[in-house]
């Protein structure tokens, strides 16, 4: 029978409750998952404190574990800090009652490269143009992105604000580009199977000079 694996990640310096995670970072987490979670028969499992997790560059990326439908990795918030929860819908809120996920450089945010991978209810954030994606799922099978709030600054007609191409799916989700004038808000190809976009909201102010989608 699979065992679910769950951890906290996060710090007690950013929380102020004076509990640490169980790992500090999202890279930290990945990284420690078997090499194979399907021989392991096991679901490893990432819960987001209430907090900003920020790093200068990728703040998490998924690969490397072989995998199955019913094993996998998930990436979600614990109780209470979802977004969505506690009034928290509209642009980024690092005070709200949601994880959040800022880069700080001009590289993906969040790159999922993994089959089956699971990443909901949380927010991220880019405060760069350039190359920036919020998250990135192509070249794999089977990701499934669900309500998240995906805003960035991101100009790359590539990656733009969000990446989902091949058996992947974004749904539920809000993204907003920030960046005047963008040549996009979201890019995609190549959909195959259940890959797709699902009632997702796309944003542009208009302050600025809107962008295609």
């Amino acid at each position: 029978m699979t065992t679910t694996f769950t951890h906290t990640i996060g710090s007690s310096g950013n929380t102020g409750d004076g509990v640490n995670g169980d790992y500090s970072t999202v890279l930290s987490w990945e990284q420690a998952a078997p090499a194979s979670l399907t021989t392991a028969d096991e679901d490893w499992q990432g819960k987001l404190q209430q907090q900003v997790l920020s790093v200068a560059g990728t703040v998490g990326t998924f690969a490397g574990s072989t995998v199955d439908a019913t094993r996998y990795k998930e990436l979600t918030p614990v109780t209470g800090a979802s977004w969505g929860e506690a009034g928290v819908h509209g642009a980024v809120d690092a005070t709200g009652a949601a994880a959040l996920l800022k880069g700080t450089a001009a590289t993906n945010i969040v790159v999922v490269s993994e089959d089956y991978v699971r990443c909901n209810r949380f927010q991220i954030q880019g405060t760069s143009g350039g190359g920036a994606a919020a998250i990135t799922a192509s070249g794999n099978a089977h990701a499934d992105l669900d309500r998240l709030l995906c805003e960035t600054f991101g100009t790359n007609t590539t990656n733009m604000c969000a990446r989902v191409t091949g058996s992947n799916r974004l749904r539920n989700s809000l993204v907003i580009q920030r960046s005047s004038g963008a040549s996009g808000i979201i890019a995609h190809s190549d959909w195959a199977s259940e890959g797709g976009l699902f009632n997702n909201t796309f944003v542009c102010p208009s302050d600025l000079t809107k962008a295609t989608i």
